[in-house]
This record gives structure tokens, sequence and C-alpha cells, in this order.
């Protein structure tokens, strides 16, 4: 079975296949929403293909302040 790359829609309109994981810990649906973010937005240089990764990105980038 092979796995098939999928492109997103990001907001600005442009491809992403990126999953960033924002999470408001004030809201019950936490962890639920997932966004989207094409290379420009997110200003990264990277793809990343599953979730832990893009989520773990994520984390370094907010705990770096970036």
């Amino acid at each position: 079975m092979s796995e098939e790359r999928t492109f997103l829609q990001c907001k600005c309109g442009g491809k992403a296949i990126n999953c960033w994981v924002l999470r408001d810990y004030n809201d019950e649906s936490k962890g639920r929403w997932h966004y989207h973010k094409c290379l420009r937005c997110q200003n990264e240089g990277k793809h990343y293909f599953t979730l832990e990764e893009s989520e773990a990105a994520w984390n370094k980038k907010v705990n770096n302040g970036g």
C-alpha cells in the first residue's frame, strides 16, 4: 500500500502539505484543529510529513520565541 502525499489548501490559497497543529488549551476542542500552511506562510524551509514531526517543529519554534 503506497502512501500518497496530499496537497491541502493554505489560508493564502497556496498549496500546503504541512500540518501545523495549533492548540488552544482554553478550548474543549484542543488538539483537533489543524492549520495547514504553505512554505511561504510558514517561512520555513522544511516539509513535515507526519503530525508528530510537524508538532515537534512547531513547539520548538514557539519555545524558542520564534
